[in-house]
């Protein structure tokens, strides 16, 4: 398991659209696991791991991302290198 994180300019919502187009089943193959109380997460889930990512707008006006992963480590890195 994995936890990283990092800062961008995007919206929360580009970064999470971002990351299902990323892992989602047009890319890494996951399937996304819908959560209707949490617009801030989104959860995938497939080949024996999952890949959790959180977004939020911090002060300065950046957003924050966080992804706890299992069994896609090495894509998470990918992700948080090409955000």
């Amino acid at each position: 398991m994995i936890h990283l994180g990092t800062t961008t300019s995007k919206t929360p919502e580009e970064a999470l659209e971002q990351a299902v187009k990323f892992f989602g089943p047009s890319g890494t193959g996951l399937e996304q696991v819908q959560s209707s109380s949490r617009p801030d997460l989104v959860y995938l889930t497939g080949g024996g791991g999952y890949v959790q990512v959180m977004a939020w707008r911090i002060n300065d006006g950046s957003t924050e991302v966080d992804i706890i992963s299992q069994e896609w480590e090495i894509p998470a890195r990918e992700f948080l290198a090409e955000l």
